[in-house]
């Protein structure tokens, strides 16, 4: 019999798993100790306001009367659920049934990878997608034609296996109980133990634990209490190595990768003290991701060309990194590189564009740049290709550029902006390109809505923009082509007085309420000269928050009645400029007035 509806089971309310936990475990036990009843509470609060996980641990402590019983059970439900009575036939049997509806393989592995992160982890969107195309679950072009609604990621959280982050709107995270299950299912439904090994502390990695290691195949060590490797451990099925967020790390033993022939994804991400590229990866023949952001690694060595196969490479929000010449140009099969939000390309780094620009295979590309010389060099590549490789571009002290040109082939790819005391910059324009019979051709836009109607290529993967401290920027028009446009964040741009000029807004008119359709965040701060964010009324059907900080003269917000009225959720600003501003009658402030917060 097929299934006529689903339905979605939430985690209860923080007062609720109280509730709940103690009638499963009942008053007798609950009574028979003084230390039992805030034992409880802290079992109750493990399972995380999961129902059924609140029914089965509550069943299987309801005859355990002493402290220490339930010490045990708490030590074995942080380490090992499995020991708990009911939780693999009563719990992740029932919960599996949404991990065996997935569509198919490929999707299930991304859902169990996401068990080697740590509990309660927030993982961002971007992020892990790269580990799944590091993994080689995904392939960058194959994910990039992928809608938005029909990425694996949604498909997980509709499925109740992943989980909207507390944080950013683009994180998501995994209940603790739907992970263990994802390590049961990875564990080989509890037959192969050792099969994922993901530590946090150093009881972990000593020597007496090494040797489970032989059987491993995805090993994960995170946290600050991590402090020395073991030497030479025998991992000799291992292809994944997470050594991430160990701040106390300072380097690697000699010959610690010796015995790890098949790695093919290493991740060192934020292990802050590791100055050097540990000895012995470039004897990794068969690696192809690697992750060195937010070390203060100093040098990429030049045996990192004998990675061949490498395909992924991450320098994230490092210092000052050297890189040799032809370093990068040798990596023949590399599709992924990201330098972002660090130290970006100057003029006297042109050479990286250049080695970068000859790799046939290269899909995708984060950079940072802070000199105009750069910023050309990439648009000024043969047949743009590296701009039609660009995902992540930040702009940070570009001293000297006054005009950003931004060419239609980002227009494909771009995802993040993000420019940052550009103190000269003034004024953005689109330049459409249309390739003809002598080659790409180019002319220059005017902003107007109705394109957005009538093409919408313009900057439809463009999500997130955020433009700090350019005080001679007068407007940001051009957004009018980022119709996908979730998060817009605009500080310290003294001299602008309005978002969307009143030119195009009445020009336009009539296309002018599709502007900003799908955001959900706006925060602009610190503009003294601001005035409007847009002369005609918004729809705004996706706003969810607004934040207004110091623009005194912003006295007008572009709402009516029927503007963001099933999505906004909070309006911030203090109490002055709330009540200085007009409306257009006083039921539109009424509308608005219960999300108001100073």
């Amino acid at each position: 019999m097929e299934v006529q509806r689903k339905f979605r089971v939430d985690c209860l309310a923080r007062e609720q798993p109280l509730a709940l936990f103690p009638k499963k475990v009942g008053e007798n036990t609950l009574n028979s100790q003084p230390d039992i009843q805030r034992l409880s509470e802290k079992m109750a609060e493990r399972c995380k306001g999961l129902p059924l996980a609140l029914v089965t641990v509550g069943r299987a402590m309801a005859d355990k009367n002493s402290p220490q019983e339930w010490d045990q059970a708490i030590q074995e439900l942080e380490a090992f659920p499995l020991e708990i009575s009911g939780m693999e036939d009563e719990l992740f049997h029932v919960f599996k049934l949404s991990y065996d509806g997935l569509r198919d393989d490929i999707t299930k592995s991304c859902f169990i990878y996401c068990s080697v992160f740590p509990k309660e982890y927030e993982m961002r969107n971007d992020e892990l997608i790269e580990h799944w195309i590091g993994e080689g679950f995904l392939m960058v072009r194959t994910y990039m034609k992928h809608t938005e609604e029909d990425t694996i990621i949604e498909e997980l959280k509709n499925a109740c296996l992943l989980e909207a982050g507390d944080g950013f709107k683009e994180c998501i995270k995994m209940h603790d109980v739907i992970r263990d299950m994802a390590i049961w299912i990875a564990q080989e439904s509890g037959n192969r133990m050792n099969k994922t090994l993901v530590c946090e502390s150093l009881r972990f990695v000593d020597v007496g634990r090494v040797n489970s290691w032989k059987e491993v195949e995805r090993i994960s060590l995170w946290g600050q209490d991590i402090k020395k490797l073991p030497k030479a451990p025998h991992c000799f099925n291992l292809p994944t190595l997470f050594v991430r967020e160990c701040i106390q790390l300072k380097s690697f033993p000699r010959g610690f990768f010796q015995f790890m022939p098949l790695i093919r994804v290493l991740d060192l991400s934020a292990t802050h003290c590791l100055t050097e590229l540990p000895d012995g990866i470039d004897r990794l023949m068969n690696l192809e991701y690697i992750d060195l952001s937010m070390t203060n690694i100093k040098e990429l060595p030049i045996g990192i060309m004998k990675l061949k196969k490498l395909r992924c490479l991450l320098l994230d929000g490092m210092p000052p990194l050297v890189i040799p010449p032809h370093v990068i140009s040798s990596l023949a099969s590399l599709q992924l590189f990201s330098m972002y939000d660090g130290i970006g390309l100057s003029a006297h780094r042109q050479y990286l564009l250049e080695e970068l620009d000859s790799i046939e295979p290269l899909d995708e590309l984060s950079l940072s740049f802070c000199s105009v010389e750069s910023l050309n060099k990439l648009m000024a590549s043969y047949k743009y290709k590296l701009q039609r490789c660009i995902r992540r571009l930040s702009l940070h002290d570009c001293r000297d550029l006054s005009l950003l040109e931004l060419s239609s082939m980002f227009l494909n790819y771009l995802e993040t902006l993000v420019i940052f005391n550009c103190l000269e910059l003034k004024e953005t324009k689109i330049n459409i390109e249309k390739e003809g019979s002598r080659g790409f051709e180019q002319y220059h836009d005017t902003p107007n809505p109705g394109l957005i109607v009538r093409n919408n290529q313009h900057f439809h993967r463009l999500h997130d923009v955020k433009i700090w401290s350019c005080p001679r920027l007068l407007n940001l028009t051009w957004l009018i082509y980022a119709a996908h446009l979730k998060s817009l964040n605009v500080h310290f741009c003294e001299s602008m007085r309005e978002v969307i000029s009143s030119e195009c807004a009445t020009s336009s008119a009539q296309n002018v309420s599709s502007i900003f359709a799908r955001l959900t965040s706006l925060v602009v701060g610190a503009m003294p000269m601001l005035e409007s964010i847009c002369q005609g009324l918004l729809l705004f059907p996706s706003l969810e928050a607004i934040s207004v900080i110091n623009c005194p003269r912003l006295r007008r917000l572009p709402f009516d009645s029927s503007s963001a009225a099933k999505s906004v959720k909070k309006i911030e600003g203090d109490m002055t400029w709330w009540n200085s501003l007009g409306w257009e009658d006083e039921s539109v402030k009424n509308t608005f007035i219960n999300y108001f917060s100073p």
